[in-house]
Order: structure tokens, then sequence, then C-alpha cells
């Protein structure tokens, strides 16, 4: 996706600026080839101060080469020709690629599903360089983003099947997202139990920094349970 924003400082006449732009050159610019969406707005506000601007439009395109084209294209030129018609303040135009939106239960989700898929590499790369992972296993310590390969490693040799199955996953911030699994795989311990069988329930509590990474996470479950169904009590 790619976006042009074009910001207007306030025009001689506001009441023929409204005009015009609605009536001939809101229509033109809907024209524009490859245009995904648009929108515009004369409710332009600025933060501890009067804004330097009147109205904006902002308007979608799938590349920065499908907004290219268009400015290029006959349909665009008729709309930037048309500009000194209504805007006798000017007019500043930018463009930008918006960064994707974060959305920490999809985190959380891609994390379980790489631990189910035993992906020691990409789940070592959600991580963030100052990042720690702990569970009830470690007694209170922390394992940081350089040890955390090593410990999985192991892990996954111990239990070499072990799955995560989701059973919910959700945000509860604008960086952290809560998850409930239940774990199964085959046990792997001299007494176990249930059929040779892990079947238990837990969760994850992540938290993230503003680029998606992980900073901390902690798994929650039942050690005594894990390690009996395992075969090691």
């Amino acid at each position: 996706m790619h976006k042009l924003v074009v910001l207007y400082p306030e025009p001689t006449d506001k009441a023929a600026f409204r005009d015009y732009y609605e009536t001939t050159h809101l229509p033109l610019a809907a024209k524009l080839p490859g245009l995904r969406d648009h929108r515009y707005s004369y409710d332009v506000h600025g933060v501890g101060g009067e804004s330097p601007y009147f109205a904006l439009f902002e308007a979608a395109f799938d590349s920065a080469a499908d907004m290219q084209a268009a400015l290029e294209s006959e349909q665009g030129q008729a709309v930037a020709a048309d500009v000194p018609n209504y805007a006798t303040g000017g007019a500043q135009i930018i463009h930008y690629i918006p960064e994707p939106a974060l959305d920490p239960r999809d985190v959380v989700v891609r994390y379980l599903e790489r631990w189910s898929n035993h992906d020691v590499d990409g789940i070592v790369d959600m991580f963030a360089d100052d990042g720690v992972y702990t569970d009830p296993s470690l007694g209170g310590r922390q394992i940081t983003k350089s040890e955390l390969g090593q410990f999985l490693e192991d892990l996954f040799k111990a239990a070499p099947d072990l799955t995560l199955s989701i059973l919910s996953a959700v945000a509860d911030g604008p960086h952290t997202a809560v998850a409930t699994w239940r774990a199964g795989g085959t046990a792997i311990g001299p007494n176990a139990t249930s059929e040779g069988r892990l079947d238990f329930f837990g969760g994850d509590h992540l938290t993230l920094d503003p680029a998606g990474k992980i900073v901390w996470t902690t798994a929650i479950y039942d050690q005594n349970t894990f390690l009996t169904q395992a075969g090691y009590l």
C-alpha cells in the first residue's frame, strides 16, 4: 500500500473552495487510475496551536509505482491542472508507505504455531535483542535471546512431537497478548502415564516492543503435571 496526501493551507475564500472542491475537483480525483481508496476532511486541527492547513486529501494506491503512473496519466495531469482553480492558498503533496498496524494477537498466534512446528530459528527471531523468556521449569530464571536457541533445541529433543493447540488468543493491550493452549505429544520419561501421552493446559503472556518483537514472555502451566505425564516423577 502507498499513500498520497495533499495538504491545503487556508484559501482566500473558504466557501468557494468547498463548493468547487466537492463538485468539480473530487470527481476528477476519484477517476485516477489505480486509486484504491480516498478521503478528505476540512476538520484539520493543530496540537498546541492553530493548524496551518484548512483541508487535506488522502489517496491509497497498491504501490509507489501505481501512484506515479496515476499522477503521470492523462487523468492525473487533469487533476493537477485543476488545483489552481480552487486552492488559492496553494497545496503541499507528500506520499509515504504506511507501516503495518501492530496486532499483538497475531504475534502470539505465530509464536505458538512456531512452537508446534519446533521452528527454533523462527521463535528466536521473534524476540527483541534484549527480550527474555521464562517458564515454571526455570524457577524464576529468565532466558535471554542468546540462550533461547539452545534451550529450545534441548526441549524439543526431550519432547520431539510436542504441540501446542491454541484455545484462545487475545490482545489485552496495544503491546501485550495472552493465549491459552492445550499441550500434546509423547511422554518420554521412564515413568510416563496417560498411555504415554502429554495432555495438559497452559498459556503464554507476551509483551512486545513497537516493532512487534517480544521483549518479555512467560509460559504458564503446572510443572508437576508436565513432569508426571512425561515420566520424571
